[in-house]
C-alpha cells in the first residue's frame, strides 16, 4: 500500500513527523507531495494554507479518487473555513487526533471522524527530581505570545531562531535554542520541567496532545494550562503543587501512544480507503 501524503506543510512542522512520516514509514512505503501523484491511498494533511490550485485539483480528484482528510486543527473559525469544508466534505474519511477535535467536526459538518492521537517520538528516559525546578518551553514560533505569562521567569526556549523570534524575546529572561529534535533532546536533559502556558481563550482547544506526552516520555514534569487533550494527564498550571511524572503515567503514555498502536490505527482506516490513481 504506497500512501500519498499530500500537504503544504514545511518539514519542520510537528504534524508532518507525526501525522504523516512515522505512520507512513510505520505502515512502509509512502510519499510527501504537494500535490498527488500514483498512490494507493491518499491523505490530504495540515492543509492550513489556502492555495486555490490546490484546492481546484483536490476537488476534480475527489471526484474519482478516496481521500482521508487529516484535521489536525480547528479550522471552522478561521476566515478560511469555507475552503478546508469544501474538502472535508468529500473525503472519503476524516481523521482527527483528539476526542475534542471529533466533536468540534461533528458539529460543523455532521461527519463522525475517527480518532488516531499522535504517537511519541523519543525514547522513554528516568523520572527527574524536580527539587530544583529548570523550566523548558518549547514549541512554533505563533505559540510564543502565550510566554506573556510567564515573562518573568528564568527558562530555555526551543523554537526557530529568526529575527522575529529574537525580537519578542529580547526582554525574556531566557536561553533562545534553534529547534531540532537532536537540540530539544538536549534541552530536555537540562531542565526537569516543561510549560505549557494557554489563556481562558483556549480552555476548549482540540490540540494534540503530543508536547505532554514527549515531556512524560522525557521525564519531565509538566505545568500546563488544562485544554481537553490535557485532562487525561491530570496536570495543571499551578506553580506551587508542581505535579512530578510518575511510573504510571509513563506507562499509560508508553501503552497508548507508542507508534505501534497508532500506526495499526492508521493502517487500519487507510487500508478501508484503498484506491488506485488512473490518468495522471
Amino acid at each position: 500500500m504506497k500512501i500519498n501524503y499530500i500537504t503544504l506543510a514545511s518539514k519542520e512542522l510537528a504534524a508532518r513527523r507525526y501525522r504523516m512520516e512515522m505512520p507512513g514509514e510505520y505502515i512502509g512505503d509512502y510519499i510527501v507531495t504537494n500535490f498527488p501523484c500514483i498512490a494507493d491511498v491518499y491523505v490530504m494533511g495540515k492543509a492550513y494554507t489556502k492555495d486555490e490550485l490546490l484546492l481546484q485539483t483536490y476537488l476534480a480528484r475527489a471526484k474519482k479518487l478516496s481521500f482521508v482528510f487529516d484535521l489536525c486543527d480547528d479550522i471552522f473559525d478561521r476566515e478560511e473555513h469555507d475552503y478546508y469544508r469544501k474538502m472535508i466534505m468529500l473525503a472519503e474519511k476524516v481523521v482527527v487526533p483528539t476526542e475534542a477535535m471529533r466533536e468540534v467536526v461533528i458539529k460543523e459538518t455532521g461527519i463522525y471522524p475517527t480518532v488516531i492521537p499522535d504517537p511519541y517520538a523519543f525514547d522513554e528516559k528516568p523520572i527527574k527530581d524536580i527539587s530544583e525546578p529548570k523550566y523548558l518551553w518549547f514549541g512554533h514560533p505563533t505559540n510564543l505570545k502565550y510566554l506573556e505569562q510567564v515573562k518573568h521567569m528564568k527558562l530555555e526556549v526551543v523554537t526557530t531562531d529568526s529575527p522575529e523570534t529574537r525580537d519578542f524575546l529580547k526582554d525574556y529572561n531566557c536561553t533562545l535554542t534553534e529547534w531540532s529534535a537532536e537540540n530539544l533532546q538536549e534541552a530536555f536533559d537540562r531542565n526537569n520541567v516543561v510549560l505549557i502556558p494557554s489563556d481562558d481563550s483556549r480552555k476548549n482547544s482540540v490540540k494534540s496532545n503530543n508536547r505532554v506526552i514527549e515531556s512524560i516520555r522525557q521525564g519531565m514534569s509538566v505545568i500546563a494550562h488544562p485544554i481537553p487533550s490535557y485532562k487525561e494527564f491530570d496536570i495543571s498550571f499551578d506553580f506551587d503543587k508542581i505535579k512530578k511524572t510518575t511510573p504510571e503515567l509513563q506507562k499509560q503514555v508508553r501503552d497508548n501512544y507508542n507508534i505501534s498502536v497508532i500506526g495499526e490505527k492508521w493502517k487500519k482506516t487507510l487500508s478501508s480507503t484503498l484506491d488506485v490513481a488512473e490518468g495522471f
